[in-house]
């Protein structure tokens, strides 16, 4: 896992007239958000199959109803810990980054109506990520003790899939600020990347503000 570098990660969108003239036309509706995901991150290479998990927070906007842009940016808060022969190893996840673009695909509960449930979607995301990991390897031949610790990152191609729903609650209006009336639910299977065979995929449920 040596080797990793960070570099910076930027994403170029290029907006044609049409595509600004969609905008005019979808800015009306929410379309920008606020998440945040649970994620359980797999870390798979060669000897290496370990879990870590975290939070993970974005922010992102549709420019119409199928297309759009998002950032992210989450780090591991637990780990595992793997054993081996004269040396135990622990991978936590510094950080994750990226920004992507997104296209989704909405479509209506098939047969029934469910409550307080706007519509339903499947979507993709496409872009750059930039993965940090902190390895702590305790060496314990003749009784563990020594550790070293090395940071390792790597920017790479990143993509996900994922299904979600967008909810329209009541008006509640509440004493200090009132409550948001459009909120979605996520769950998707996300690729960060990886270098040196080490891959770090995962699968993140998430809640969603529209604003």
């Amino acid at each position: 896992m040596r080797g990793f570098r960070i570099f910076p990660a930027a994403l170029l969108l290029a907006l044609s007239p049409a595509t600004l003239a969609d905008i005019a036309v979808y800015r009306d509706a929410p379309t920008s958000y606020v998440g945040a995901n649970i994620m359980t991150l797999n870390v798979d290479g060669g000897v290496l199959d370990q879990t870590a998990g975290g939070f993970l927070f974005r922010l992102g906007g549709m420019i119409d109803p199928h297309f759009g842009a998002e950032v992210r940016l989450g780090r591991g808060f637990w780990h595992e810990t793997q054993r081996f022969p004269g040396s135990r190893v622990q991978i936590d996840v510094d950080h994750v980054a990226g920004v992507y673009g997104t296209a989704r695909l909405p479509f209506d509960v098939p047969l029934i109506e469910l409550p307080l449930v706007d519509k339903l979607f499947v979507h993709a995301l496409l872009g750059v990520a930039d993965v940090q990991l902190r390895t702590e390897t305790d060496i314990c031949a003749g009784g563990c003790g020594a550790t070293q610790v090395d940071h390792d990152s790597a920017t790479d191609v990143s993509w996900g899939v994922g299904m979600g729903m967008e909810l329209k609650l009541p008006k509640v209006e509440l004493p200090v600020f009132n409550s948001p009336r459009r909120i979605g639910l996520s769950l998707e299977y996300m690729n960060y990347g990886g270098k040196d065979e080490v891959d770090l995929t995962g699968v993140e449920a998430g809640l969603m503000v529209f604003f």
